[in-house]
């Protein structure tokens, strides 16, 4: 029986998507977090790079306070204090998505061959074959 519970398509800036890719950046900080079941976590590289690199199995995420996920996940974010801070400012909550085992793409997928795509803002629930996606 195949699984009905999607994936999710997440916008990230190159520079954090490289440092996701290598496995130094452990936990991808997020305003907000979607609230279905997932399964496989899409990168989708913002300008100029604008394609999906690969993907993480979704492990779960963190919430609390910005001091309280700071302190809990800074040894393996990738990020400065200041950064950080800057970000989450103005915040009610943080949210950190757990990434274990990034797996890249021998060749990146181009969504932007698929009529009618749109990056998403944060993320988008997509399912498998949409853009070219196919699960391994």
């Amino acid at each position: 029986m195949m699984s009905t519970t999607p994936d999710l398509l997440m916008s990230i800036i190159p520079v954090v998507g490289r440092r996701i890719m290598s496995g130094n950046k452990k936990y991808e900080y997020r305003r907000s977090i979607f609230r279905k079941p997932v399964n496989r976590i899409y990168l989708y590289l913002s300008s100029p790079e604008r394609k999906i690199t690969g993907y993480f199995m979704f492990q779960g995420y963190l919430e609390g306070s910005a001091r309280e996920i700071w302190e809990a996940t800074k040894d393996q974010s990738a990020a400065t204090e200041a950064a950080y801070f800057d970000y989450f400012a103005n915040a009610k909550r943080a949210f950190a998505i757990k990434i274990d085992k990034f797996i890249k793409f021998a060749t990146p997928v181009d969504p932007w061959k698929t009529p009618g795509f749109l990056p998403p803002q944060s993320f988008r629930y997509v399912e498998a074959g949409l853009y070219g996606i196919t699960k391994k």
